[in-house]
């Protein structure tokens, strides 16, 4: 973490590297923001949280949706099912379209696509 009380450090959390890419390279255009680590899924990010603020992991995290407990929220359904990797695929729908922004990103120099 930045020792700067200016900067503000992100952690960026998405299942696609591509977006994941883009997130940085604008984010990180602005010194006073700073990435300082992102996770491809859901546990990944929380493990990666749980370690940053030195707390233990429990696997109980990932059975949220297993609990018994009120849930007072509009996304009920989503709390009531676990970690989920429906919406993973749903970039190739964009592929074609976003062609132009690939190439641009490979002409940047960002080549982990």
């Amino acid at each position: 973490m930045s020792n700067d009380p200016a900067q503000i450090d992100i952690f960026i959390a998405d299942d696609h590297p591509i977006v994941r890419q883009g997130l940085i390279n604008i984010i990180e255009r602005d010194e006073r923001f700073r990435v300082i680590a992102q996770a491809g899924d859901g546990e990944e990010a929380l493990r990666r949280l749980l370690e940053a603020l030195q707390l233990p992991w429990d696997d109980g995290l990932l059975e949220f949706h297993a609990r018994r407990s009120t849930v007072k929220t509009a996304s009920y359904w989503q709390v009531r099912r676990p970690l989920y990797r429906e919406a993973s695929g749903r970039w190739r729908h964009y592929q074609q379209p976003l062609q132009p922004l690939r190439v641009a990103l490979e002409a940047a120099g960002v080549n982990d696509l």
